[in-house]
């Protein structure tokens, strides 16, 4: 079979798959029905724009979250998670999440740790809804994939984030009639 590691059944497969067992760095507010979703924090806390740069970023990233592994949310894993959907040498790279992530991602320069829970996200030319793409872009844990030989597949049959919800089995058998 061919494991993705991340729900690819549209916006069905993210909002009741993948926002039970992952977190995004911003979230969408669906707290009230009559009015317009807009965005509020998540993984992320607060962001700006860099008063002196209108191409930085600067998320503060929340504090004492954990991966269903025991693996801690922080800077690190945050920059890897963005690497990990960018760059074709990280072992977690697919060129299916990468082509399912990129109308997410392609503003984006670089991301780098500015503190164990602060990052800097680089993007190619100013883009004042960049925080809209991050309810799509599910966190996971890094850690996993620090295991030697650890790959997506892996990953898909025992998926790891830090929802609410912990996969503990699934029958992957197709149903046929």
């Amino acid at each position: 079979p061919d494991y993705r590691g991340q729900p690819d059944q549209g916006f069905e497969g993210y909002r009741f798959v993948g926002y039970s067992l992952y977190d995004t760095l911003i979230l969408w507010d669906l707290s009230s029905y009559d009015k317009e979703a807009t965005i509020r924090p998540g993984l992320a806390t607060k962001w700006a724009i860099d008063p002196t740069d209108n191409k930085k970023w600067v998320f503060d990233l929340r504090k004492g979250v954990k991966f269903h592994d025991g693996c801690a949310w922080n800077a690190d894993n945050a920059v890897w998670n963005f690497d990990r959907l960018t760059n074709e040498k990280n072992p977690a790279f697919t060129p299916y999440n990468f082509a399912r992530a990129r109308s997410r991602t392609n503003n984006i320069a670089k991301v780098e740790k500015i503190d164990d829970y602060k990052i800097a996200m680089y993007t190619k030319v100013p883009e004042s809804l960049f925080p809209y793409n991050f309810p799509f872009v599910y966190m996971i844990s890094k850690c996993a994939f620090d295991k030697p030989g650890y790959t997506m597949a892996d990953f898909a049959k025992h998926p790891i984030g830090s929802g609410p919800y912990k996969l503990l089995s699934y029958n992957s058998e197709k149903i046929v009639t």
